[in-house]
């Protein structure tokens, strides 16, 4: 009977995974680049609107609040969700910091967007 109960209670809960893509953009160079969790392709645009793209970039989480994308083992790029990123010239809050090719930016995702700026 306990078994039975497990069993049926296991089977009620439903287990999804759920595709969330970044958008992280720098300045001073102007670069952007977009990660999807479900494609694992990371898409660079630089200064002049050329992409480049890196396929098989894993998303890892490295401690609390922490990720990192990574190509072969080696670290792509650091996200902290800590909300406070920034793209260094706009009115925004990105939930997430990021440092990408030693450049220091924000994020945005799917599920945490960009905030404006409180004025006081």
């Amino acid at each position: 009977m306990k078994t039975r109960l497990i069993a049926t209670l296991f089977a009620m809960t439903s287990f999804s995974v759920y595709a969330e893509t970044f958008t992280c953009v720098f300045t001073e160079p102007f670069i952007s680049f977009t990660y999807s969790t479900s494609s694992r392709n990371l898409v660079r645009k630089n200064f002049d609107n050329k992409l480049s793209k890196i396929r098989r970039v894993d998303f890892e989480v490295s401690g609390p609040n922490t990720f990192v994308l990574k190509k072969n083992n080696a670290v792509v790029a650091k996200l902290v969700l800590d909300q406070q990123g920034s793209d260094g010239m706009s009115d925004f809050n990105f939930p997430y910091s990021v440092e990408f090719e030693g450049l220091f930016g924000g994020c945005e995702s799917t599920v945490l967007k960009k905030k404006g700026l409180e004025t006081e």
